[in-house]
């Protein structure tokens, strides 16, 4: 029909004729710049999603690395710690003897220092009975020493020998 319009030589028949359609070309041409621009920005989001996916995956297998290492260094630290928890408590049971022996020794020093004084007590009161013996022993001698002037004495008068001397 379009042509028909042409061969009788009208431009603007031709134009008004194409108009329509040309608008809609147009309109649709438009549509699908715009479908394709936001299909385009569409596939950069998706392509953008996929490179942020795969950065937080790396993320996340590198923090699983991580957290594996640190799993392996509170393994560590909680064997540190047991085996600190233990030589503690060797080192407490072992203290907790010598303070015992110390307790003992100093019992037994104190036991030992008592009868020591018992002891130094004994020999003083021996001593003093040895003081008091030779102050008898003194006494008999003098008194035997008497005896013995008197006896001679009283023998002078008799002619026998006594065996006194």
């Amino acid at each position: 029909m379009a042509l028909r319009y042409f061969a009788a030589g009208s431009v603007a028949v031709v134009g008004a004729y194409y108009a329509p359609a040309v608008y809609s070309v147009y309109e649709a041409e438009s549509a699908l710049t715009v479908a394709e621009s936001t299909l385009a920005h569409a596939n950069k989001k998706e392509s953008t999603h996929k490179d942020e996916i795969a950065q937080a995956e790396r993320a996340v297998s590198k923090g699983e690395s991580e957290m594996s290492g640190a799993r392996s260094a509170v393994t560590a630290a909680s064997d540190q710690v047991a085996a600190a928890q233990k030589a503690a408590a060797a080192a407490q049971s072992s203290l907790e003897e010598k303070l015992l022996t110390h307790k003992t020794s100093v019992v037994r020093l104190q036991a030992i220092e008592g009868d020591v004084e018992v002891a130094r007590a004994a020999v003083a009161h021996k001593e003093r009975a040895q003081e008091a013996s030779a102050v008898e022993i003194v006494a008999a001698k003098l008194a035997f020493e008497k005896a013995r002037a008197r006896a001679t004495e009283a023998g002078k008068g008799l002619s026998i020998t006594l065996p006194f001397r």
